[in-house]
Order: C-alpha cells, then structure tokens, then sequence
C-alpha cells in the first residue's frame, strides 16, 4: 500500500555472498576471455550496482558492504592461477573507505598477498588506465533489448558504442560472440 511504512532488514551476509558470488563469475569471465587473448595486466573497474534509482534510501547501507564483498571475490579467483591477470581494480564514484576499516584491511590484503592493487576514483567506467586493459562490469539490464536500456542515454548503449569494436550487443540471445562456461563458484569459494 502506498504510504505504508515500516521496518526493512537487510541480510548483510547474503548480501555480500550475492555480489563475492557475481564478482567469481565475472572476473572468471575476464580470466578466460582475456587470458585466451594472451593480455595480461587488467584493471578491473566494478561500478556500483543494485544502488541506483530503485535503491532509494539503501543505496549508501549497499555501497558500504560492495567493497568488502568485491575484494572477498578477486582474492577467491586470485588464489587460482588464471586469477593473476587482474592487477588492479578501480571503484569508479565510490566512496573511499576509513583507513581502519574493514574494507581497507582486506584491500591491503590483497595487495600484499597478491600485489593487486585498488584505486577510488571517479573516473568513467570506460577510461582506459595507463599499462592495463580496461575491464568493467555492465549495471544497466542486458536483457532489456528493447526501450530505456538501449536508448541514447543508457549505461549499455554508452559501453557498448564506446567499445574497440563499436555496436556491441549485450543480450546474449543476439549476441553470437558470448559463449556458455562453467564455473564451480561453491568450489571457488570454499578454497
């Protein structure tokens, strides 16, 4: 009903397995995709999501445990051996986290254990960074092929007609260039 209001309790844990879960798969897409292309230094730049438009009022409680949840996932997909191309990952507009905290502690972390650096920025998703290849993730629907998200405006249609090859479509049911791969992310995690 409109107007009612009430309590909301967000499962923090769950949260923050949902996005350390998205981070394995995409950065085990980006492994496979950009190791097979022989390119070995990226700069993985994860832009917020899930804290836009329909977020209201949860879009700072979300970006405060995104961070966390990010380096949990690179550090999982790091102790493989197809994990040591990302040397760098960027967090375009967010904020920049206490120097005691616990995001902060786990980005250290993973820089001395696996020499990954991390940067805040507020820098386009598609800039490129000096020395690296540039990979990023897509917060906009790439399964709405059709209306808003490929509109003029849309975060897809900027990635995509900013990209080397120009016009790339993200729905995969268009796309002949997506491939299918399994990826044991329960496995990933549990190392």
């Amino acid at each position: 009903m409109s107007g009612t209001t009430g309590e909301t309790y967000l499962d923090i844990l769950a949260y923050k397995k949902f996005v350390t879960q998205d981070v394995v798969l995409t950065c085990g897409a980006i492994c496979n995709v950009a190791g097979a292309n022989g390119d070995a230094n990226i700069n993985f730049k994860f832009l917020k999501y899930g804290t836009g438009f329909f977020a209201k009022g949860y879009a700072s409680v979300l970006s405060t445990h995104i961070v966390a949840a990010v380096v949990d996932g690179i550090a999982a997909i790091a102790h493989l051996d197809r994990g040591s191309i990302i040397k760098s990952v960027e967090f375009p507009f967010y904020d920049q986290p206490s120097p005691v905290s616990e995001e902060m502690m786990k980005l250290l972390k993973l820089e001395r254990d696996f020499g990954i650096k991390s940067h805040f920025t507020n820098n386009d998703a598609l800039r490129a960074s000096p020395g690296y290849l540039t990979a990023t993730t897509n917060c906009g629907d790439p399964h709405a092929s059709f209306g808003n998200e490929l509109g003029y405006h849309s975060v897809d249609s900027s990635i995509a007609m900013n990209l080397k090859y120009g016009g790339i479509q993200f729905l995969p049911a268009l796309n002949s260039g997506m491939k299918g791969s399994y990826i044991d992310v329960a496995n990933i995690l549990n190392k």
